[in-house]
């Protein structure tokens, strides 16, 4: 059995099997007490144990070494984070049980995802405003600017990315102004994740700009509204 899993990643459990070594025959409910669990990581010299405890149910929070039967000898078995941590193109995990009457063959974890561009999505989904000042959410915060002086700025949508997702193009226009305002918006520039904005501040007041980002391969635009106080 085998599964691949992001390193890095938290929280993460398996389903190992569990059978007889005299007949084959699946393995019934045994308690974690009676059971051994262990791991490897690719090019660890030692062996390492996984304390283990019993679930009360497979629906139970995550517990690192949480143990519940489940089916036809199929067990959940939660992970310690280290399992799956980066570093190593895989790791085995061990379950056996008692005088060796039940025994679970390895159980690969393929960790080659060290290598993927693998772009996880928050859950709070926001753009993010980057100026050589400082990072703040987009519409959270507002940015102080100077007349006359040019300053770039970044928008960064990689919380707003499809998995594997990228910027293609950018358009940044002007929204409001104040009377006899001016802004100059130079040309924007972006890369994977980034719309590159060069400002220059021609007149004080308070401005909004903003900025949509076009994604690749047909993933849709996103929109961030940044607020400009120019003094």
């Amino acid at each position: 059995m085998s599964r691949i899993i992001v390193p890095g990643s938290v929280d993460q459990s398996i389903l190992i099997h569990l059978h007889t070594t005299a007949t084959g025959a699946d393995a019934g409910i045994i308690p974690a007490a009676n059971l051994t669990a262990f791991y490897w990581r690719a090019g660890d010299a030692p062996i390492t144990a996984i304390p283990l405890s019993d679930l009360a149910d497979g629906s139970a929070a995550h517990t690192d070494g949480g143990l519940v039967a489940l089916y036809n000898g199929n067990y959940r078995l939660d992970l310690p984070d280290v399992v799956v941590a980066g570093g190593v193109d895989y790791a085995q995990v061990y379950l056996s049980g008692p005088t060796e009457t039940q025994t679970g063959g390895g159980y690969t974890i393929d960790l080659g995802g060290s290598a993927v561009d693998q772009q996880p999505i928050p859950a709070a989904r926001t753009a993010i405003v980057i100026t050589k000042a400082g990072v703040g959410n987009v519409g959270e915060r507002s940015l102080t600017l100077t007349v006359g002086e040019l300053q770039p700025i970044a928008v960064d949508y990689r919380k707003l990315l499809p998995t594997n997702g990228r910027v293609t193009a950018v358009t940044c226009t002007q929204l409001t102004q104040p009377v006899g305002g001016s802004l100059t918006i130079g040309t924007t520039g972006y890369d994977k994740t980034q719309a590159k904005v060069p400002l220059t501040p021609d007149t004080a007041g308070t401005y909004t700009m903003e900025c949509v980002a076009t994604f690749a391969d047909g993933a849709g635009q996103e929109a961030a509204t940044v607020t400009l106080v120019v003094v």
